[in-house]
């Protein structure tokens, strides 16, 4: 289907945006990777070998050290062709193709990325789920047992995110009991807890299982 674009008698500088949350998990990216081919990254992984015991004569034993690049195959290709007529971009200012790419990405790329990527984790080995939906009464004992799993395998305090289901809001703050003095504002919103910083996902991307469209309609 060709674009629709109204030319205006008068140019007026607003653009009727789409306006969605930015990417959740951008905090999650890494740059210690390269890419090595179209459709494969390369990621470095070190290693070394453990402590051993002193010797008078000969010191402390051998230690190696390896480093190196392994490549992982892209799971998706995914993309989208989008055309803009150049008169019609060149009549409104050049502000045709900047909106379209915002919101582009706002409304589709980002909620896509995010979505495979929560999928993608829960699909994971040794990953486990509440059965049940949480409740102020169960969810922060939930989130503590998940903290003490992590605890007992040594992974540092420091970095930790909590990943909240946005309709879990209201619930979380519930759980926690606070005592309010005579503030003129208050903010009943839990931005971090124990140390982890707490980001609330849109329901619409915390999937634990998504289908990749072919792109005649959403994922």
């Amino acid at each position: 289907m060709a674009n629709s674009i109204e030319l205006a008698s008068k140019f007026l500088p607003v653009i009727d945006d789409i306006y969605k949350a930015e990417s959740a998990t951008t905090a999650l990216d890494t740059q210690t990777m390269d890419f090595g081919g179209v459709n494969e990254v390369k990621v470095l992984k070190v290693s070394t070998t453990g402590l051993g015991d002193y010797s008078r004569s000969t010191g402390y034993p051998k230690g190696d050290v390896t480093a190196g690049w392994e490549t992982m195959k892209l799971s998706e290709e995914r993309g989208k062709e989008i055309s803009v007529d150049r008169m019609d971009n060149e009549e409104t200012l050049g502000m045709v193709f900047g909106s379209v790419t915002g919101n582009f990405m706002r409304e589709w790329v980002i909620p896509e990325l995010d979505a495979y990527r929560f999928a993608k984790y829960a699909s994971t080995s040794g990953i486990s789920s509440a059965a049940a939906a949480l409740t102020k009464d169960d969810i922060i004992s939930a989130i503590d047992e998940a903290t003490a799993v992590m605890d007992s395998n040594e992974v540092p305090q420091e970095g930790r995110i909590l990943y909240v289901n946005s309709d879990l809001k209201p619930i979380l703050s519930k759980a926690l009991l606070r005592q309010w003095g005579s503030e003129d504002e208050l903010n009943t919103v839990i931005n971090g807890y124990n140390n982890m910083k707490i980001i609330y996902v849109p329901k619409n991307r915390f999937y634990t299982k998504i289908d990749m469209n072919s792109g005649e309609s959403a994922w």
